[in-house]
């Protein structure tokens, strides 16, 4: 999975929302044994569309027990919307996940590792 990550290269027209609605395509067609999901999205957050996963997708995580947790890579050359931002961040406390911002490889290694390894109770209620 790292050599993936590192072969990424930024240059925009990410689709956070197709990106997320797939993932809980698959949590639906084939769930864990648990019933619960964990759902890592690590973006700079350049993409307007992304504030519709609060309003279009948010019910379908909580029905799939997902918890949704955001690390934002934060920079000087990028330009994401704070609405974005915030609603990512709202998404994450309603499904009891975590926000983390990143601005340097040292930081994005500690938290990727911390979300990776938390364990997983997720939303209920």
């Amino acid at each position: 999975m790292i050599d993936g990550i590192n072969a990424l290269y930024p240059n925009g027209g990410t689709e956070i929302y197709q990106a997320v609605e797939k993932v809980l395509r698959d949590f639906k067609r084939a769930p864990s044994q648990v019933m619960a999901h964990h759902i890592v999205l690590i973006t700079d957050g350049e993409d307007g569309g992304a504030v519709a996963i609060e309003t279009g997708l948010l019910p379908r995580m909580k029905e799939l027990n997902v918890v949704f947790d955001f690390i934002y890579i934060k920079s000087e050359h990028n330009y994401s919307d704070n609405r974005v931002i915030d609603s990512l961040r709202r998404v994450c406390e309603a499904t009891h996940g975590e926000y983390q911002e990143v601005t340097t490889v040292g930081d994005f290694n500690e938290k990727f590792l911390a979300a990776s390894e938390r364990p997983m109770l997720g939303y209920r209620g």
